[in-house]
């Protein structure tokens, strides 16, 4: 991988290479935001720069080519020390840092932190779901935080923040991650079809990243869902299949008797609209969207703020 493959978060990539050519890289970052949006993906990359034997610090440019670089890639990296979710099984689960037997554990961490960088470079500390360490995880990690070794940098992320303890927060350089934007979202989704030879609707694409609400994570996983049962073209018709949704000619209509008051008629598109296969919960949100999108379009903006809706029949009058 290589920053060009980071999904979004241009900003906090740019503030980075902005301290490296200054030389003022801190020791310990925060990573704050939306589950999926990419903040390990960016954490591992990071991590990668600083480790390359190749890289010069003032671009954060990975080689990826160097032992160090490989061995990251493979997971294997001896001066990458990972605490991670339980289902990450070859890391240390961040569970063993609560409760007084994980104090041992706690205490092997900050050893194998301060020792001596295997490739001469850096020791990086890259602990995932930081929220999940308690005081005492928190108190193991206080002094090597408070006085960190010229080599070590410590990486936090979380989701929630506000559940770290203050003893941390108050040492950490936060970076907020925020939801990848949809067109972002779209262009990698084509991308992976083209890698899997696979042809998509472009409107298909569109709709999955709109419904994905900023997560990269969850458009691929939608991605792959749609690879299992499509056949070699993936259409809107797919999607809607699999979200439970209604296509945008359903909604449309829907909207208009809505507008015009025929209470019989909406009653009647809904109840058609449910057995052929929509889920109630999905339309409710879909015509609440493009309510929000008409909105958006009468007080004279047509494109740059319509979130749920892209159908070509959208009148503007």
């Amino acid at each position: 991988m290589s920053w060009d493959q980071v999904v979004g978060h241009r900003n906090v990539l740019e503030r980075f290479r902005k301290s490296a050519r200054r030389n003022r890289l801190a020791n310990t970052y925060l990573f704050v935001g939306p589950s999926g949006i990419g903040k390990r993906t960016f954490a591992l990359q990071l991590a990668k720069s600083l480790l390359c034997r190749q890289s010069a610090d003032d671009e954060l440019e990975a080689c990826g080519e160097c032992p160090s670089c490989q061995q990251l890639i493979a997971g294997s990296h001896p001066d990458l020390i990972r605490v991670s979710r339980p289902e990450d099984k070859k890391f240390i689960p961040v569970e063993t840092f609560i409760g007084k037997e994980g104090q041992r554990r706690q205490q092997g961490l900050v050893h194998d932190i301060g020792l001596k960088p295997f490739y001469g470079g850096r020791r990086i500390a890259l602990i995932d779901d930081a929220d999940h360490l308690n005081a005492e995880g928190a108190n193991s990690l206080l002094k090597t935080l408070e006085e960190p070794p010229e080599h070590v940098k410590f990486i936090f992320c979380t989701t929630e923040p506000q559940k770290i303890p203050v003893t941390i927060l108050s040492r950490c350089q936060r970076f907020d991650f925020s939801p990848v934007q949809t067109a972002e979202i779209t262009q990698r989704l084509e991308e992976i079809c083209r890698h899997e030879q696979i042809e998509a609707d472009p409107a298909a694409l569109a709709l999955l990243a709109r419904r994905a609400n900023g997560s990269m994570r969850d458009s691929q996983s939608l991605l792959e869902q749609l690879f299992s049962f499509c056949d070699d073209k993936l259409t809107i018709d797919d999607v809607n299949q699999l979200l439970g949704t209604a296509d945008m000619g359903r909604v449309s209509d829907l909207a208009s008797s809505m507008a015009a008051g025929r209470s019989g008629e909406c009653l009647a598109k809904i109840s058609e609209a449910i057995q052929s296969g929509v889920e109630v919960g999905q339309l409710a949100q879909q015509t609440l969207g493009y309510f929000r999108d008409m909105m958006a379009i009468q007080v004279g903006d047509r494109k740059s703020t319509r979130l749920n809706s892209s159908h070509a029949n959208i009148s503007y009058a």
